[in-house]
């Protein structure tokens, strides 16, 4: 979603999932 991709290009995509 959106929000995957907003947050992976911010921070980890492991801090995504945490």
């Amino acid at each position: 979603k959106s929000t995957y991709l907003y947050v992976k290009t911010r921070e980890p995509v492991r801090n995504a999932f945490e």
